[in-house]
């Protein structure tokens, strides 16, 4: 509360000021804050909190996979399409929980499918996935598909002998800071003959207590008759192929929250009009 001392006094409401006469003196105090503008601010800033935690999640699975974001990522974009997939797992977690959001209530399967190169996508150059599969004691079998080259492979790339596929798993924990990344042998595979398939000879045994998250990478790309790398984005893609959440090696699907029942809009207090 604050006394008028100007010539001309005010009564009223001016903004969020209320001009009013007490005791033969003119006073003013500030009126009650806008909710509804205080709660937009409000949720602003946790939205943010949860970007940052958003963020912070891509920059670990940027570094966990860096020999592939190196070698096949639109690095130009990589940073930004990364940090908004994360952001939408995170936002599908209830907004009772905005700004402390956490991955491990989040949807991480919508992390399936991220490509590292926006040029081309994996289904463009590699027309089926690796077969994985997941023990009760953490262990991952993942097996490469046999077939005809034309059903596995596009061969619309000029001056291509050999594809080759580059596979890295990456499990974290989603309650601590431990995480793994293990790295396949890259398969060289002809390009003039049909492919036998591959299994991995020894199982990747993740430490499967507690919560984690586990993402496998598939990268394809072509040699020419040189053996070397084509380095043309439209002949080269990345994808991450699997996204899980575990508890003690067993995958938790994501269950959304309710949906929410829409309020009505706020009523209008102002001045009323007419016809005329």
């Amino acid at each position: 509360m604050a006394i008028q001392k100007g010539i001309i006094k005010f009564s009223g409401k001016l903004g969020d000021l209320i001009f009013y006469q007490s005791n033969q003196k003119a006073l003013v105090r500030k009126g009650k804050t806008d909710d509804k503008v205080h709660n937009t601010a409000e949720n602003s800033l946790l939205a943010g909190k949860d970007f940052g935690a958003a963020s912070k999640i891509s920059m670990y699975i940027r570094r966990a996979f860096a020999p592939l974001v190196v070698k096949y990522a639109d690095r130009t974009t990589l940073y930004y399409r990364l940090n908004a997939c994360l952001s939408n797992a995170l936002n599908a977690i209830s907004d009772e929980k905005l700004g402390h959001k956490k991955l491990m209530e989040g949807n991480i399967s919508l992390l399936k499918g991220f490509e590292f190169n926006i040029h081309r996508s994996l289904p463009n150059l590699y027309y089926t996935s690796p077969i994985v599969s997941i023990e009760e004691n953490g262990a991952v079998n993942i097996q490469i598909p046999k077939g005809e080259i034309e059903s596995l492979f596009s061969t619309r790339v000029p001056n291509a002998l050999t594809v080759c596929l580059k596979l890295m798993v990456f499990s974290f924990d989603l309650d601590g800071d431990n995480y793994e990344t293990f790295t396949a042998k890259e398969i060289q595979i002809s390009l003039a003959e049909p492919f036998e398939g591959r299994l991995l000879k020894d199982k990747i045994k993740i430490e499967y207590k507690g919560e984690k998250a586990l993402l496998i990478a598939l990268g394809v790309y072509y040699k020419d008759d040189y053996a070397q790398f084509i380095n043309n984005r439209d002949f080269f893609t990345c994808q991450i192929i699997d996204a899980y959440h575990l508890r003690d090696g067993i995958i938790v699907p994501f269950m959304a929250p309710p949906a929410e029942e829409k309020t009505k809009d706020e009523e209008d207090t102002g001045l009323d009009w007419e016809i005329g």
